[in-house]
């Protein structure tokens, strides 16, 4: 099973907002909000392909922040809705590295590896316990296998914001190529940088 690539949202705005003044980053991260929280792909689609026209200008630092490996970002949306909230974010694993350090650093030194990996397994297990979320059953998980080859055979594709990038002529061509393309891409500057 190929497993899909999902940056987390939460670092992504986070990242966003440390390239706009303070003063508007309330209403920058309004606009950001409508894209990781829209009600579907299309609608974050055309959320993220508005936040490039209303900030493009005024911010296009943080711009070119929120376009680059946007596409990795929005790989939720082809799940089930209701695991939307879980893997959007990678809270859930930042918060067991957490857990295993504050317990391990308590030891300082262990006797052995065995003794280590045992801690550290038992923190995992004893916040897995712990964790609330959606009961996976076999239609879920038949789901969530299905939204994976899915993603594996024809990735999201935010054209917005590889309009962005190609106009702002930052765009990392050696993740977007396919095998066997030109790896110079075409050049620059480009000749429109008009978004969709």
């Amino acid at each position: 099973m190929v497993v899909p690539r999902q940056r987390c949202t939460a670092h992504k705005i986070r990242n966003v907002l440390n390239r706009v003044p303070r003063k508007d980053q309330p209403r920058v991260k309004r606009g950001l909000v409508k894209v990781f929280h829209a009600a579907g792909l299309e609608e974050a689609k055309r959320a993220a392909a508005g936040f490039l026209r209303k900030f493009g200008d005024e911010f296009p630092t943080a711009c070119e922040v929120f376009a680059r490996e946007l596409d990795d970002c929005l790989s939720f949306y082809r799940f089930q809705e209701a695991h939307w909230k879980r893997i959007r974010t990678s809270n859930v694993i930042e918060r067991a590295f957490k857990e295993v350090r504050r317990r391990t650093r308590v030891v300082g030194r262990f006797p052995n590896e065995r003794a280590a990996l045992t801690l550290i397994w038992a923190s995992i297990e004893h916040d897995r316990l712990k964790w609330r979320g959606v009961r996976i059953d076999e239609t879920l998980l038949e789901a969530a296998v299905q939204a994976s080859e899915d993603l594996a055979q024809k990735p999201i594709s935010v054209p917005a914001a590889k309009a962005y990038l190609e106009a702002a002529g930052t765009m990392d061509y050696t993740s977007a190529l396919s095998p066997g393309t030109d790896i110079a891409g075409p050049q620059f500057p480009p000749t429109s940088g008009t978004l969709p």
